[in-house]
């Protein structure tokens, strides 16, 4: 079983020093696609990252300094750490039990609008981006640039790790980042519909904060559960 979340805007940005070999054990597969971005990045205006990211002239100027701190890997955060949004604020990683976040780390997967697919043990570096977002010199916003790739990639892993399931967590914005009319051919694909009461008695789909920490709970509940509540929750 591979289950996939999404990135979050909301990032630590106090990062932790990293050792050459740390690095390189948990340096994430598509690191080459994240610096040519990063690089790209870097040299754009103020009022052209406003732009792109519709953001205000602060936040672009903090954008534009992540990027510009790309390059310095002598510190970073593993994925776990670095995401601070709800779905992760949630999930809690850090209460999980050692073999929980063992079996986690092997079977969560984030969908990043920057990197394109992390395991939670990545070590990464803060970003500021978002699929939506179209970078300058692109004709495709971030989703279409890594779907193929995305897609490529999880295909490959299914078959190697023998695996026949993928729950995908994922807002729609994220979901983009893949080709599921190819996936699908490889494994079986299940998206929980996530419903609450309402005062009528009738279900209705939650608001954004609350179906962002039902995400996070059901996320905490496989894990626990290795999996085996699947039937009983979707």
């Amino acid at each position: 079983m591979i289950i996939l979340i999404a990135e979050s805007k909301t990032m630590l940005r106090d990062e932790a020093p990293v050792t050459e070999e740390e690095y390189i054990t948990h340096r994430p597969y598509f690191e080459a696609e994240a610096e040519s971005y990063m690089h790209s990045y870097s040299h754009l205006e103020v009022q052209e990252v406003s732009s792109m990211l519709k953001c205000s002239h602060s936040l672009a100027v903090k954008a534009i300094e992540l990027a510009r701190e790309f390059p310095l890997k002598s510190s970073g955060l593993r994925a776990s750490e670095a995401f601070t949004g709800v779905v992760f604020d949630s999930f809690d990683y850090t209460s999980l039990s050692k073999e929980s976040r063992s079996y986690a780390d092997a079977h969560i997967m984030i969908a990043s609008s920057l990197y394109g697919l992390l395991y939670l043990t990545d070590i990464i570096k803060p970003y500021r981006l978002d699929y939506n977002v179209t970078m300058p010199d692109e004709e495709k916003n971030m989703a279409a640039l890594w779907k193929q790739k995305n897609t490529i990639r999880l295909v490959k892993l299914l078959k190697e790790r023998g695996d026949t399931e993928i729950i995908n967590l994922m807002p729609s914005a994220a979901s983009k980042c893949f080709d599921w009319k190819v996936i699908k051919n490889f494994c079986k694909v299940r998206v929980p519909d996530f419903r609450t009461p309402s005062e009528t008695g009738r279900f209705q789909l939650p608001h954004a904060g609350l179906l962002k920490r039902m995400r996070g709970h059901l996320l905490r509940e496989l894990v626990e559960k290795r999996g085996q509540t699947i039937f009983n929750t979707l």
